[in-house]
């Protein structure tokens, strides 16, 4: 029964050779049923080592490999989403989310379409095979070397696309035939090689070959027939410059055309893809020994990746708006500004504004104003006097309005980094002694001074889920 249930399964996924072997084996399981009186396990036994079973399975399985790839049974923990709904999530976010929200989202969103580089380069070792024996040459075989690194395959499509003229130049003017292999002493079987790897922020991708590698002379006297060149110019040139010249248009060291090369059109179209993203190129050649072309790329999909701030800028930024404001309104200039220190605790023993900003940076910062620069900052917003029992809500407003123009002026000097911050109202002003502490975080601070006139400058950066916590225990102050 259970080979029966086997059978069955196995069917579902066409694996031809299993299923005829399973239907073998319950064939004889059924005659050693008929034959055979009670449980007879050695008999069991026999049938099952003399199987074709684990050979019959290994045959599908390498028939499954040859069209889906080795990572095919790698990705149990995969699932394919269409390029379409994720374009259709992407629009859906930017309808609904607040732009620095959507900002945030965009670049983790975009990298779930990203692919190994290597996906755009595999058809090529195929594509050498074919081309080497419609120009009756001998190459090794070879797969696409290096690290799998994920990229916007969209972005990087139309390179790797132009990469086909590269491999053909190795194929027809880089690697000789066997025969003449052979004579030079070489293994009648040529190699080329493919390889790729990340440096910092960029990518690297090798091609090379085996072959005659590059004829300076021939280039040189190419370069002078074509008008490029004058004598002169050409014999100055060094090799590199020389080098230069297999990427112009319509310039080719073949003197006939042939519906492979000829045209001079293949490296040109290289050198123009490159160039769109930011690319460039390194080739090294030698006579009898090989070429190889070095592409040097940058990844651009650094941007799934979100930009960090430091909160050094952030409290730097803070202490010019506070400064420029604190001047436009009362016309006191801070005369002392005390160097970033850090503490273990922010306290809060005068007038204080606490704001929230998140995004690509969590911070609490608080605005915590001498009572002398309060009244001057009030005194400039009020026409006439004010009741003692008025003040206090007075200062709360200002408190709220000023700390709001700071920090959202100060934001502005960050640049585009701003759309990904979002900013909370302040959501306490303290009169009291109290103090905010984290055993996970220390609080940057900084004093700006002018006599009497103080404001002093705090921030603590958390995790969103430390933040939360911190703006539970302010509510609590």
């Amino acid at each position: 029964r259970n080979l029966h249930t086997f059978k069955g399964n196995f069917s579902q996924f066409d694996t031809a050779s299993v299923v005829g072997e399973l239907h073998h084996l319950e064939s004889l399981l059924l005659e050693a049923r008929d034959q055979v009186t009670g449980f007879d396990r050695e008999y069991l036994l026999q049938i099952m080592q003399q199987s074709q079973l684990m050979p019959c399975l290994e045959n599908d399985l390498e028939v499954i490999i040859n069209f889906l790839g080795n990572e095919f049974f790698e990705r149990k923990d995969s699932f394919v989403i269409s390029k379409e709904k994720l374009l259709a999530l992407e629009q859906t976010i930017h309808n609904i989310l607040p732009p620095s929200e959507y900002q945030l989202l965009l670049p983790l969103l975009r990298s779930l379409r990203y692919r190994p580089i290597k996906e755009l380069l595999k058809s090529y070792p195929e594509y050498v095979q074919k081309m080497a024996n419609r120009l009756d040459k001998q190459v090794y075989p070879f797969v696409i070397e290096g690290d799998d690194l994920l990229v916007d395959s969209d972005y990087y499509h139309p390179f790797a696309r132009s990469l086909v003229h590269v491999f053909r130049n190795c194929i027809d003017h880089g690697l000789e035939n066997a025969e003449t292999r052979v004579i030079l002493d070489k293994d009648e079987f040529g190699s080329i090689r493919c390889s790729i790897r990340g440096e910092d922020d960029r990518i690297l991708i090798s091609i090379s070959d085996d072959g005659s590698g590059i004829d300076f002379v021939a280039l040189r006297q190419r370069a002078i027939s074509t008008g490029l060149y004058t004598l002169e110019e050409a014999n100055n040139c060094t090799e590199e410059q020389l080098l230069e010249l297999i990427f112009y248009r319509e310039f080719s060291t073949q003197t006939e055309v042939s519906l492979i090369s000829g045209r001079g059109v293949g490296l040109s179209a290289v050198k123009t893809e490159l160039e769109n993203i930011g690319g460039k190129v390194t080739v090294t050649s030698r006579l009898g020994i090989g070429t190889e072309f070095l592409f040097d790329l940058p990844i651009v999909n650094t941007d799934s990746v979100l930009p960090r701030i430091e909160e050094e800028d952030i409290l730097d930024a803070i202490t010019a708006s506070a400064g420029y404001f604190i001047a436009d309104q009362t016309g006191i200039i801070f005369s002392q500004a005390s160097d970033l220190q850090r503490k273990a605790q922010m306290v809060f023993d005068r007038l204080t504004a606490v704001i929230i900003i998140q995004g690509i940076s969590s911070n609490i910062i608080a605005l915590s104003y001498s009572d002398e620069l309060l009244d001057t900052l009030l005194q400039g917003f009020l026409i006439g006097d004010i009741a003692p029992e008025e003040k206090e809500a007075l200062q709360a407003d200002l408190l709220t309005e000023a700390s709001n123009i700071i920090i959202g002026n100060s934001l502005k000097r960050l640049g585009t980094m701003e759309n990904l911050i979002t900013v909370s109202t302040p959501i306490v002003e303290c009169s009291k002694t109290s103090v905010l502490k984290h055993s996970q975080s220390q609080i940057l601070c900084r004093d700006l001074e002018e006599g009497l006139y103080t404001l002093t400058l705090s921030l603590v950066s958390m995790d969103d889920g430390l933040i939360e916590e911190g703006i539970a225990r302010l509510q609590e102050l």
